[in-house]
């Protein structure tokens, strides 16, 4: 299967997760050419991300570069190894990264070798310097992890020859990025207008959530002198999108449902039938009622929390509109560029995908058992099926 753009989203991880090249040498001296890499064996297994397939059955080409099995299960080993020697992660976040890399790393493999075609086909570096970079790469893994060379190569999945060419990978895409430029330059001059429209814009909206308060307060008068009884005005008055499917209740809830911890501890203050003032959370001005509350869960209802009550609540909820924050830290400026940059780096991959040589050999979804071949019953296997189907009567006889 052909493919003319299947480029990751994620082209920061790219330059720093390039995925290199698996064929056969003998040889142990890694130098920055196509040369072939020494065959490796890693002792861990992995899960086979394409089923069935060999070490050297290809995943995917670009412009004639292959990705293999092999390629695939020595990138999962290598991560896997990188995050157990870091320490600072938790290992519910590593886990998380591990299955986050797992899902890219074939669209980063493509968008990689985008890249490091159309530097080499540019000649933007000369071998003396791809070398001088490579080995400035090693020193500094060698610093982060803590190990010599020698231990890396011992220990890294891939070992050093494997980790030289993902390097000489990231080298060139490095190399690329600079003959890229976005559209934007920030300067300071950018970044007053950029600042300066989002307090206009939240000026509007200041403005037009005092209105929807204004309109609750009045709701909430009406409620409380009688004018309307609280179960027309939560009919009349909720917004659609916040409205309970079943028109009645707003839901049964335990105290540690409800955020903020305003909200939580005004609920919680209400006795049977009390109504509240006006409250908020992230999308929503509201009234509560407390409908009915339980100082326990009902017994054998293992979904509740045993040691917090339980509340049925009504309410009256009006959607409030929410505030525009700016997403960036002290750097604004530079985080803003970098955004323009990774923006103008995914446009030109896409530009080369659409002109480039992608090719899938089992296809996009190859992940999906449902998309391989089934495997044919052995002889031994196909004659008990047979006579099973024939003592139990699938044959479409009667045998009994």
């Amino acid at each position: 299967m052909h493919a003319k753009a299947v480029v990751s989203p994620v082209l920061a991880a790219i330059l720093l997760a390039g995925c290199g090249r698996e064929k056969v040498s003998s040889s142990r001296v890694w130098r920055p050419t196509t040369e072939n890499p020494p065959v490796r064996k890693v002792a861990e297994e992995m899960p086979m991300y394409v089923e069935d397939m060999k070490d050297g059955d290809v995943i995917v080409t670009v412009n004639g570069v292959p990705f293999t099995k092999r390629d695939a299960d020595i990138k999962l080993k290598r991560t896997r190894w990188t995050l157990y020697v870091d320490q600072r992660l938790k290992p519910e976040r590593k886990n998380e990264i591990f299955k986050a890399f797992g899902a890219q790393m074939i669209p980063q493999f493509v968008g990689t070798q985008l890249m490091v075609w159309e530097a080499r086909r540019l000649g933007l570096l000369k071998e003396e310097e791809i070398v001088k970079k490579v080995m400035a790469k090693v020193r500094q893994a060698s610093k982060v992890y803590g190990r010599t060379p020698e231990d890396l190569d011992r220990e890294l999945p891939g070992g050093l020859y494997e980790l030289k060419r993902t390097f000489e990978d990231m080298v060139w895409c490095e190399a690329f990025s600079r003959t890229v430029k976005p559209e934007t330059i920030v300067d300071d001059a950018y970044v007053s207008n950029l600042v300066a429209g989002v307090e206009a814009e939240n000026k509007s909206i200041a403005e037009t959530n005092a209105a929807v308060l204004a309109k609750l307060e009045g709701v909430l008068r009406d409620v409380k002198s009688g004018k309307m009884s609280f179960e027309d005005a939560a009919e009349k008055y909720t917004d659609e999108s916040l409205s309970p499917a079943d028109g009645s209740i707003w839901g049964v809830f335990q105290p540690s449902f409800l955020e903020p911890d305003a909200l939580r501890s005004a609920v919680a203050a209400l006795k049977k039938g009390e109504i509240s003032g006006i409250l908020e959370d992230e999308e929503c001005y509201m009234v509560v009622k407390m409908i009915d509350r339980r100082d326990s869960p009902e017994e054998g209802n293992i979904i509740d929390n045993q040691d917090e009550p339980v509340f049925t609540l009504s309410r009256i909820a009006m959607e409030k509109t929410p505030t525009v924050e700016l997403a960036y830290g002290i750097d604004m400026k530079e985080e803003l560029q970098a955004q323009f940059m990774k923006e103008a780096m995914e446009k030109r991959v896409e530009q080369l995908a659409a002109n480039a040589d992608i090719v899938y050999p089992h296809g996009t979804n190859f992940w999906k058992k449902t998309e391989r071949k089934a495997r044919k019953p052995s002889k031994k296997g196909a004659g008990k099926k047979k006579k099973l189907d024939k003592k139990e009567g699938r044959d479409g006889k009667d045998n009994g």
